[in-house]
């Protein structure tokens, strides 16, 4: 087996994260009775979730066994909403008296002392979605009726809600990401510093459900967008340098590091053959450093052989609470980007704040895409994280190479001092139904002209006057021989033709890398190496991207067929289950604009006004104050620069 820990750092990649393995519990859900069944001998699955990301485990001890993440989860106290740490398979669930002075009443007789008891709350109990409530009551959601319409119980008996009621319920009550978390968790998943509570608060201003219209900056926010209802960033874990409190910060911090690693270390060692880790992180907060910490961790505990690829994320913000606000942000962002360069193995930096500027580009999410509800932000690039890591999850069935962590770390960083990629997505990979594979490709730009494949990260070089990439990876996923097959008798007869004429030979010249193919992956390997590149790597997954139901219906239902293939009319309206998906992956020259902006920011940011360098701390206005020293400073604008020249000199 190959297996690989997944890791996630911070609420927004927690919000990822939940849609990440909603995705990967969907595809379970479609192989396993494939793979169960005794009447298919053999059965090999194109994507080998099973064994790479998932445990298998009887929480019973009886003949049900279940799959759950090999997964830590790292958030702050109060962030799980109503979502127990042990899960729902491993503690009964038993809904939280509704009267308290019920309880009050049932032990009475019990109580040692005259005056009775006070019962004081710790936390606000939390609002339920219909989702979980439902996932509660029936323990699954198999049997969920889509089109017909349920009488509702009684208040004190179990409520039933359509599919339809649960989809629009998500779409406005989703707060937390365990409100729609449809996969089990082990009950070492769950990694809560204990210092720290989470201000449900701040948040609230990247849950809104009615689009907003945000400002033009797209790298973070132009100087003068602040107002009094924005984003705060005024807790303690706002600030980069808290971020080492949770393993370094005092005594208490040794029991909590004992704690964190005896939690990995478990999840390590039942691995047959580790072949890695994946983390997802905020780098826009403290979580930063955590994730940061951590790598180091898992290089001391672990290993220095194994493979760590970071996937960077911050969300839309609309606007800022105020101006120190926007520099915690920047600062951040900065420190991120130079600890995850030096430490990890691969940096993928992603943000969703310049997506805003690109939906009159993207008619398929326009009016239907929410940037300003994490719900929606997050979902986009999970999708893309997914297509991205089947590079290094699939089974090796004919015509698919097999790629372990450790060949796609090869392929994609071809130096030490390259260790930057952004991934551009085509969500859905516009196709028509019974186009040939041949007629797409040969309609299309080379891939970085490509305007369907949109970039997650901010100022990335597109189009005529990018630059060849160092190395790429190019995975499309959903064009089945069924429904898009290699080639149309008309497109050997267009071939033939075109030899015959007496001017052809032209013609013939821009298509000739597409003739002569068996499987879909190596003509993508063959459209790809029109892009010149030291390493380039093409793979097809026959599997669509099947879409959960917990997923935001943002796909104009009016564009595309109910399998995600592209309609040529508006005349019908079909929910989109599932849906082509590509992602190109490129390490380039093109991310020069993104690092001489951040760092830009950077020097702007340390010399502000508001902001004081102090002999010991970095302060911005605000009690709490960033524990770095000028020495500090100095070492992350180094690496800030050095990454800089790594790029723009190569």
């Amino acid at each position: 087996m190959r297996e690989i820990i997944t890791l996630q750092f911070g609420h927004f990649s927690n919000f990822i994260g939940t849609h990440y393995w909603n995705i990967q519990q969907q595809v379970i859900n479609e192989y396993l009775p494939l793979i169960n069944n005794p009447q298919i001998s053999n059965f090999k699955a194109e994507i080998d979730n099973l064994n790479i990301l998932y445990r298998e485990s009887n929480p019973h001890n009886d003949d049900r066994s279940i799959y759950l993440p090999r997964l830590l989860m790292f958030d702050l106290k109060g962030s799980r909403g109503s979502l127990r740490k042990q899960g729902y398979q491993y503690e009964p669930y038993e809904p939280v008296l509704k009267n308290q002075q019920q309880f009050i009443e049932n032990h009475k007789n019990i109580l040692p002392w005259s005056q009775g008891i006070q019962l004081e709350r710790t936390f606000m109990p939390q609002k339920q979605t219909k989702f979980t409530q439902y996932l509660l009551n029936h323990g699954h959601t198999d049997e969920l009726i889509v089109n017909k319409e349920i009488e509702h119980e009684e208040e004190d008996e179990l409520l039933d809600y359509t599919r339809k009621e649960i989809e629009e319920d998500l779409d406005k009550n989703v707060s937390v990401w365990s409100d729609y978390l449809h996969f089990d968790i082990h009950p070492k998943t769950i990694c809560e510093p204990f210092q720290f509570q989470f201000n449900n608060d701040n948040y609230q201003v990247l849950n809104n459900i009615n689009n907003y219209i945000a400002q033009e900056d797209e790298m973070i926010l132009n100087d003068n967008t602040t107002v009094n209802n924005g984003f705060s960033m005024e807790d303690p874990f706002d600030i980069y340098s808290t971020g080492k409190e949770v393993f370094f910060g005092n005594n208490l911090s040794v029991d909590q590091y004992d704690e964190f690693t005896s939690q990995l270390m478990y999840f390590v060692e039942e691995c047959d053959s580790l072949n890695g880790f994946q983390l997802f992180s905020d780098t826009f907060n403290a979580w930063g450093l955590t994730c940061n910490d951590m790598l180091q961790i898992i290089k001391d505990e672990v290993g220095s052989k194994y493979p760590l690829i970071v996937y960077g994320s911050s969300p839309f913000i609309p606007q800022f609470n105020s101006e120190s606000d926007r520099l915690k942000f920047i600062l951040n962002t900065c420190f991120s980007y130079a600890d995850f360069y030096e430490n990890a193995s691969l940096f993928i930096p992603n943000s969703c704040q310049h997506l805003n500027n690109s939906l009159d580009l993207l008619p398929q999410f326009k009016s239907n895409l929410n940037l300003t509800h994490m719900y929606h932000s997050s979902s986009i690039l999970a999708s893309a994280f997914d297509n991205v890591s089947l590079a290094y999850r699939l089974n090796g069935t004919p015509g698919v190479k097999q790629l372990s962590l450790n060949q796609f770390l090869q392929e994609m960083v071809p130096m030490s001092s390259l260790r930057l990629s952004t991934i551009s997505l085509a969500l859905p990979f516009n196709v028509m139904k019974g186009q040939s594979m041949y007629q797409v490709l040969r309609d299309s730009l080379p891939i970085q002209q490509d305007n369907q494949f949109f970039s997650l990260c901010p100022q990335i070089n597109r189009g005529v006057d990018s630059y060849s990439p160092y190395a790429h990876n190019l995975l499309i996923r959903g064009l089945s021989p069924v429904n898009t097959p290699l080639y149309h008798t008309m497109d050997i007869k267009e071939q033939e033709e075109l030899r015959t004429k007496k001017y052809g030979g032209n013609l013939i010249e821009k298509t000739k890398h597409l003739i002569g193919f068996e499987n879909h992956t190596d003509m993508l390997d063959s459209y790809l190496n029109l892009t010149k590149s030291f390493n380039g790597h093409a793979l097809h997954v026959n599997q669509a991207f099947s879409i959960p139901y917990t997923f935001p219906k943002y796909l104009k239902e009016t564009m595309f067929t109910k399998d995600g293939f592209k309609v040529g009319h508006e005349n019908h309206a079909e929910t989109v289950e599932s849906c082509p998906v590509g992602t190109h992956l490129e390490n380039s020259r093109n991310i020069v604009e993104n690092l001489q902006t951040l760092t830009d920011y950077f020097d702007r940011a340390t010399k502000n006004q508001q902001m004081n360098i102090h002999a010991s701390s970095l302060s911005v206005n605000t009690d709490h104050h960033y524990n770095v020293s000028k020495d500090e400073l100095r070492d992350y604008r180094e690496v800030l620069g050095r990454m800089l020249d790594n790029y723009d000199e190569s």
